[in-house]
């Protein structure tokens, strides 16, 4: 049985450069656990669907991630990114 405590939604992931610490932002899907986010993909989301109503839900979910707090990735990961 899926534990309805458990889903996956987009958004937006601070990623550090390699060379600084300036940081660059990505949309990702991130995966919860009773609401803690526990994991998310690898590379960042791409809007490719086989069809346009697809598309257009799957920007919605996208722009919600506007409404969220930043989240870091990689070790800092799943800690809120905060603007110097």
């Amino acid at each position: 049985m899926k534990n309805k405590n458990s889903y996956w939604n987009c958004r937006i992931m601070a990623h550090h450069h390699s060379n600084s610490e300036d940081a660059y932002f990505a949309i990702h899907e991130i995966y919860y656990e009773n609401d803690i986010p526990v994991s998310y993909t690898e590379n960042a989301v791409a809007v490719v669907f086989e069809e346009l109503s697809d598309i257009s839900d799957y920007l919605d979910k996208m722009k919600l991630a506007l409404s969220k707090p930043v989240l870091w990735a990689g070790e800092k990961f799943p800690n809120e990114y905060i603007a110097k």
